[in-house]
């Protein structure tokens, strides 16, 4: 069973879920598939790795707005950065078509019922596109192949969706009477229709604890560091500098060789002078 569009404690004052009681949820009932999909990327790290230790596969998504809400699932690494590129261009400005378009590479596009208007449109950016239903009678009423169940999780259990209006109250500002009671959008029970398209579309692999640190380009960095640090000596000691500082030098050097962080030295020098 592959259960989507979870929100998780990531999308502020919106969801009761915590991923790592989400992960112990899915391995209690079977679940296989998870796909959460925030208005932001908050969760999505230790979400990939609770789900990869217990067996279950992680798809990660977001949640945009064009007008109406479309949600973003990644297939591979590939739609996972592009999902990071749409989410930091999220932070400072509203999202367009043409910045969907742009980085439409790996991945998924699906509308939720409201937003289907949207279909024509999307249909020539993503080669994966669904329209999503939460009920027979929204199901009925799409007539188009590429139809999945999917409704909005907020809470786990049935009996905390009473809750979840005092998030909508403290994030407006409001006393919680003053808001309606929400229903129908928690993770148990789940609809049985198992969404297995999606799961076997989303192989995401993230390599993770990597060394990223960029290279001085062109030179042999180690050779290169070593040179500024005795000229910088000789500024402050002169052309006669002590054994003991000498030494002191060539040992600092050799450690941070040893670490392989000669390119970030230089690269911090780089930008400090300019």
């Amino acid at each position: 069973m592959t259960v989507l569009n979870i929100k998780t404690e990531g999308t502020l004052l919106y969801s009761l879920i915590k991923v790592k009681e989400l992960i112990e949820v899915a391995k209690e009932t079977n679940i296989k598939a998870l796909g959460i999909a925030d208005t932001n990327m908050y969760s999505a790290i230790e979400f990939y790795e609770l789900c990869k230790k217990n067996d279950i596969n992680p798809i990660i998504g977001l949640e945009i707005t064009i007008d109406k809400k479309i949600i973003l699932y990644c297939k591979n690494y590939k739609g996972y950065q592009n999902l990071l590129k749409l989410t930091t261009l999220k932070s400072d400005r509203d999202l367009n078509i043409e910045d969907l378009a742009k980085f439409e590479e790996g991945l998924i596009c699906i509308l939720p019922y409201e937003s289907k208007s949207l279909y024509n449109t999307l249909n020539k950016i993503y080669e994966d596109l669904f329209v999503s239903y939460k009920n027979e009678e929204e199901k009925e009423k799409i007539n188009i192949k590429n139809k999945i169940f999917s409704k909005e999780i907020r809470c786990i259990k049935k009996e905390d969706e009473k809750y979840l209006k005092y998030l909508t109250a403290i994030k407006e500002g409001k006393n919680y009477l003053e808001i309606d009671d929400v229903k129908d959008v928690s993770l148990l029970p789940v609809n049985m229709e198992t969404n297995d398209v999606i799961n076997e579309l989303c192989n995401l692999e993230i390599e993770m604890h990597q060394n990223l640190i960029p290279k001085f380009s062109g030179v042999d960095s180690y050779e290169l560091l070593k040179r500024h640090c005795i000229d910088g000596m000789k500024k402050i000691f002169g052309s006669s500098v002590s054994k003991r500082y000498a030494d002191r030098l060539k040992s600092e050097l050799n450690i941070i060789n040893q670490m392989g962080y000669c390119d970030y030295f230089l690269i911090v020098e780089d930008y400090v002078k300019y």
